[in-house]
């Protein structure tokens, strides 16, 4: 993404440092993935933004002198240590001192982490899958202590409170591993779960007999997509969907109950993408393969337009 000048950017500047919560950087999973993108992204547009483990809290009734005393400790002998790994070389993604965090930071949650274990005055959750869907228990969100942002908007039905200009969707994309090799003679299938396993899915019969992906590193990922005529995903919001089709291997997405094509995803975001196995389907996908580069490009025009507005709302609210 090519950032303007922060000197140049007509949205109000955040004078408080900002916290995500968020441990280290794991590329096997896309919450820490656009966790630290977050951090590096808000860094490029000029703000403070740093990254701090979600620690479980000291509980209240232990003195204050004492829980400062085990913060410190465990600051030094856990979270410090862990500073030279925490990040992917090609981010900008700082762990927060002990003095940014006294500074009464606005802090950043993901909705899988209930409450406030950081003991923030402002808080931001940021709803990157459909809340409770991890643990199958509903997630309390404080609609007046917290301003919401979501990934997808697939992600927030029924909650029609939060704003929806609040979207804020970021990716990070692997195009060093993930491209098209041109190989010759391409043959059989692929198949992936990841969060499918949470969603009522009846898969097909060509699913279950395809390759399985899950916990194979990039690499051999994109080496299979390179190889494979068809990638089969039961997860309909996965990174890999796209990789597979920068890859020039058709994907296929499951078809979830409940959910439409149209409010799956945008017609020119699915582009290469089939919903479902119909031939139709896979006719529209092979049609328009071609144009995901054009996709990827348009987004990051609309990923620097969300992050500008990320910053511009926490201004307003909480300056």
């Amino acid at each position: 993404m090519n950032w303007k000048d922060p000197q140049s950017m007509t949205v109000p500047k955040l004078n408080r440092p900002l916290v995500v919560a968020v441990g280290a950087f794991d590329e096997n999973s896309g919450g820490a993935i656009v966790l630290h993108k977050l951090v590096d992204s808000l860094r490029r547009a000029g703000v403070s933004a740093y990254a701090y483990p979600p620690l479980k809290p000291y509980p209240n009734s232990m003195p204050a002198w004492k829980r400062r005393l085990k913060g410190l400790h465990r600051h030094i002998t856990k979270v410090a240590k862990s500073a030279k790994h925490f990040s992917h070389p090609s981010m900008d993604v700082p762990l927060a001192p002990l003095s940014v965090l006294k500074q009464d930071p606005i802090v950043v949650y993901p909705e899988v982490i209930a409450g406030n274990p950081l003991g923030a005055s402002s808080v931001v959750r940021w709803i990157l899958f459909t809340p409770g869907a991890h643990t199958g228990q509903g997630v309390e969100i404080d609609r007046g202590a917290e301003e919401i942002f979501y990934f997808q908007k697939a992600f927030i039905e029924g909650h029609d409170w939060i704003p929806p200009e609040n979207e804020l969707r970021l990716q990070w994309i692997r195009s060093d591993i993930y491209y098209d090799q041109q190989q010759e003679n391409r043959s059989g299938s692929c198949r992936m779960q990841r969060k499918g396993a949470l969603l009522n899915i009846n898969t097909s019969d060509a699913y279950r007999t395809a390759t399985p992906l899950d916990g194979l590193p990039h690499q051999e990922i994109a080496a299979i997509f390179n190889k494979s005529e068809r990638f089969y995903c039961d997860d309909p919001h996965t990174m890999y969907s796209t990789y597979a089709v920068l890859c020039g291997c058709i994907a296929v997405v499951t078809p979830v109950p409940g959910l439409s094509e149209a409010d799956w995803r945008p017609e020119q975001e699915r582009w290469g993408i089939a919903y479902g196995d119909k031939p139709d389907q896979i006719e529209i996908a092979l049609r328009t393969k071609h144009l995901m580069k054009e996709t990827l490009d348009a987004l990051q025009g609309v990923e620097e337009q969300q992050v500008e507005h990320f910053i511009a709302t926490l201004a307003k609210r909480f300056e």
